[in-house]
């Protein structure tokens, strides 16, 4: 699941820990009448809260999925950021349907300087019209760009889009290798080639094992 670079990598020099842990689903697409299937996925709340990048999409209307949830640690706290609340977010996508199906994404320009979002598309059922609160995002956290790496479009993959909805927007989602973030596009067409995408430098940190 992880690439070899992070397995390698050594507990003293590492930025931070990671795993995959069982997730709470946050969302699916269920009556949206989209041909694809959805669900969205975050890690289950401990104490202390995992931190995360951000909402894990998969295809299908899963019972059970395992997502990354990451310990940044206490020197390399200053790598890190939290995001902000409501206003930080602007929609992408609404369903144009009663029950308010809705992709939200991250205002490029509230990012911090030196810092990126590695998952900024957010999805919501119910009042999907308002933007995401506080503590709905409490956890996900922006990464300083030293701990970034990035990848060509070609390596993003098709987990949804709106197909078949009726929506009078378009949407398609794709996600990053090994489920480490998600992007939406306001279309059905495929990332624009020659763009490049951030993602957390696993070599940077140590995949461990999750607690039984």
């Amino acid at each position: 699941m992880a690439s070899e670079t992070s397995k390698d990598a050594r507990a003293d020099h590492a930025r931070f820990f990671y795993s995959y842990i069982p997730g709470v689903q946050q969302y699916n697409d269920s009556g949206s009448r989209a041909d694809r299937d959805l669900s969205a996925w975050k890690p289950a709340l401990k104490n202390p809260l995992p931190q995360y990048l951000g909402q894990t999409p998969a295809a299908g209307h899963l019972q059970n999925y395992f997502v990354p949830a990451f310990s940044f640690l206490s020197g390399a706290q200053d790598t890190i950021a939290v995001l902000g609340g409501p206003q930080w977010w602007e929609q992408i996508w609404g369903s144009s349907r009663a029950d308010d199906y809705a992709v939200w994404g991250i205002k490029k320009d509230k990012v911090p300087i030196g810092f990126h979002c590695l998952s900024p598309a957010f999805f919501k059922k119910d009042r999907g019209r308002a933007p995401p609160t506080t503590s709905e995002v409490q956890g996900q956290v922006l990464v300083k760009s030293d701990l970034v790496e990035f990848i060509d479009a070609e390596a993003l993959v098709l987990v949804w889009n709106d197909r078949g909805s009726g929506a009078s927007q378009d949407v398609s989602i794709y996600t990053l290798p090994d489920h480490l973030g998600a992007f939406a596009f306001p279309n059905y067409g495929p990332p624009p080639k020659g763009t490049s995408y951030p993602m957390i430098n696993l070599s940077k940190g140590l995949l461990v094992k999750p607690p039984k």
